[in-house]
């Protein structure tokens, strides 16, 4: 179960098949939406993010479901499901409030994908902008208008690489030792990893 807080003061709460939005100000439910319309199917979210859609000022839900490659996507403001295919199971996305992106990596495949927020609603090949690395990254930060990517789960693997968001730009920098944990500093500019 997860559960985020978003704008005007209301929490988002996962759980298995089901979203709730709440509205913590009178503490009533304010929407409540299933992630499948079939009662013998359990929907079992593994990651959540809220992103900003700037072109229709609404939150929008970016939830990822265990081994799925469907990213369900709920605009609560006006009430609607889209789910598209990332073509992989995702391990690991951030959003970026600044440049209105948002990031997918996956642990089993050499890639990220980079959304636009504000075009999450006909989400389709032409609106995936793919990524190719050179290895395959498990998780990623994201802040200050980039996007660090990196794999904590494979001793093998040594690369990090930063994706502008505003540019594309790929860097990628490489680890003399595996990662098992990155952080960001409060302001996303320097990172360190061990």
């Amino acid at each position: 179960d997860r559960i985020l807080f978003g704008q005007d003061n209301k929490a988002i709460i996962m759980s298995r098949s089901k979203v709730v939005v709440v509205d913590l100000n009178t503490y009533q439910q304010s929407f409540e939406a299933p992630l499948t319309l079939d009662a013998d199917q359990n929907i079992d979210p593994s990651g959540a993010e809220l992103a900003y859609d700037i072109d229709s000022q609404s939150e929008i839900l970016l939830l990822t479901v265990e081994n799925s490659a469907d990213l369900y996507m709920l605009n609560w403001k006006d009430e609607f499901w889209n789910i598209g295919d990332l073509g992989a199971v995702p391990t690991g996305m951030g959003v970026d409030a600044e440049t209105g992106k948002s990031v997918f990596v996956f642990g089993s495949s050499s890639k990220a994908i980079v959304l636009n927020n504000s075009e999450l609603s006909t989400l389709n090949s032409s609106s995936i902008q793919t990524i190719d690395l050179e290895e395959p990254s498990n998780k990623t930060l994201v802040a200050n208008k980039s996007a660090l990517l990196f794999n904590d789960s494979n001793d093998y693997v040594h690369d990090v690489y930063r994706i502008d968001l505003e540019t594309s730009e790929l860097t990628e920098y490489v680890a003399e030792n595996p990662i098992s944990s990155l952080k960001l500093n409060a302001d996303g500019s320097k990172a360190v990893a061990v």
